[in-house]
């Protein structure tokens, strides 16, 4: 502990794919003193049970010049930062039932031949050539991207971070709050969380937080269920390019936790938070996805962050 950081350049809270990616092109640019913060290890949040799927397609024009810049960096990131990953550019068909839905991928395809991207608009004889067993006979179309794909968002993350590393940034694992004090049967909480899935509507957050920190890192942290409206606790909507936020940033501010509402022993969070990111993948892979890292019964919800 005697060698974390103190001031930085630019402080990245969040670990997942865009956080490393943000770190990674500070560095790349030569930005080396900057340090990128997670509560968790890398991945730990909404990146691991990502899709993956990699489309220029999009509508807005914005959306759809940084999926392309995106694609085009993942078709060289392995080679670049010497890190093998898993991403298959396999193409991809968008099929149109209606002339409205072809009106609006002929949009898609002017935006993409301005950009340089190959997209092409396929008649039904056309989309049978792709796929020779398709049904066509109540389509009006589709679009073909042959620079579509996927790839493995663990993978890509941890490239992501090698690459950061090389080039002079740091990452800190297991840094999950900035303070926590006793006093008397009551936590004393002080920190931050940024990406935090549908908190705005959450009762109750599984909080990890660092109640020793003369220990190893992995050590130390203590799990707690936070009341989201407890007085203190700020949440922020983070407004997406879309205009949607249904994520959110957390702020707590001398926010009292009462210990009844600790989960398992003191310094034993890490275990707790295992076992918590193990059923949640089961809940999720179980369900066939989710909307993000919380889980909801009526109209409530828990957010883990």
């Amino acid at each position: 502990m005697s060698e974390f950081p103190t001031t930085a350049r630019v402080v990245i809270i969040g670990g997942g794919v865009v956080g490393t990616s943000a770190l990674y092109h500070l560095a790349k640019a030569g930005w080396s003193d900057c340090v990128l913060l997670e509560k968790n290890e890398l991945t730990a949040g909404s990146t691991w049970h990502a899709a993956g799927n990699c489309p220029n397609f999009a509508p807005n024009w914005a959306v759809m010049n940084m999926q392309r810049y995106s694609l085009e960096m993942y078709r060289t990131l392995a080679d670049d930062v010497d890190y093998p990953m898993n991403y298959h550019v396999t193409g991809a068909l968008r099929l149109a039932h209606t002339k409205e839905r072809m009106q609006e991928f002929e949009k898609v395809c002017a935006q993409a031949e301005a950009m340089g991207l190959p997209l092409a608009m396929n008649d039904t004889a056309q989309l049978r050539e792709h796929n020779p067993w398709m049904e066509t006979h109540e389509l009006e179309g589709g679009l073909w991207d042959p620079l579509d794909g996927d790839i493995d968002p663990a993978q890509l993350t941890q490239a992501l971070a090698k690459g950061a590393r090389d080039a002079g940034g740091r990452i800190e694992r297991f840094c999950p709050v900035t303070g926590i004090q006793r006093d008397g049967d009551e936590w004393i909480v002080n920190g931050q969380k940024v990406w935090n899935t549908l908190a705005h509507i959450a009762d109750f957050g599984m909080l990890v937080t660092r109640t020793d920190p003369n220990v190893p890192k992995h050590r130390g942290m203590t799990y707690f269920a936070l009341d989201m409206k407890a007085p203190g606790v700020e949440v922020r909507p983070l407004r997406q390019i879309t205009g949607e936020a249904e994520f959110n940033e957390v702020y707590m501010t001398d926010v009292r936790v009462h210990d009844e509402y600790r989960i398992g022993a003191e310094g034993e969070g890490w275990r707790a938070a295992l076992t918590t990111l193990m059923n949640e993948r089961t809940a999720i892979g179980g369900s066939g996805g989710g909307s993000g890292s919380g889980g909801s019964t009526g109209t409530g919800a828990t957010e883990t962050f």
